[in-house]
């Protein structure tokens, strides 16, 4: 004899938004005080990657953040053995700042890091045009020059097809 069982199970698609920005850290001479700087109005541009991906803002179930890297772009010989940590922080227009990664003493003879993520959903911050992104960054030796780092963001979009 043989059985067979039939479900209606809603397709579910994945895809990313990427997004990037630049920020500095001023040249100093303390340590272990927080250095913020803020990358502000970065476009999501998702209105038009979920009509790309046969989706809309309401058909979401969620965004998550998969991947936060920062990468040190000035000094071209330097790397970041002057960090103690980082903890970088979303915020959008008519909602809370929220934190969404970070990283304690990180390798230092590195030129990029990858952030630890904490899995939030994001979606309210991304179905925004823009949004912006604070790194609050603990030194562990001066910094005799600044410091310019590309801040590249990868987020996991899951969302119900349109019909």
């Amino acid at each position: 004899m043989f059985l067979s069982s039939c479900r209606n199970v809603d397709p579910e698609l994945n895809f990313y938004i990427a997004t990037s920005g630049q920020y500095s850290l001023p040249a100093n001479t303390v340590v272990n005080v927080p250095l913020s700087d803020t990358i502000a109005n970065i476009a999501t541009n998702s209105q038009a990657i979920f009509s790309n991906n046969n989706t809309r803002a309401d058909l979401l179930s969620e965004i998550t953040l998969s991947n936060l890297s920062l990468e040190l772009i000035n000094p071209i010989d330097g790397n970041f053995n002057f960090v103690e940590a980082i903890t970088v922080y979303i915020n959008a227009e008519g909602l809370p700042e929220k934190q969404i990664a970070n990283i304690v003493e990180p390798d230092p003879n590195v030129r990029q890091i990858f952030l630890q993520i904490n899995g939030a959903d994001l979606q309210d911050y991304l179905i925004k045009s823009k949004y912006s992104m604070r790194v609050v960054t603990i030194t562990r030796a001066f910094l005799l020059n600044a410091v310019d780092i590309e801040l590249n963001s990868r987020f996991l979009v899951k969302a119900k097809p349109l019909d």
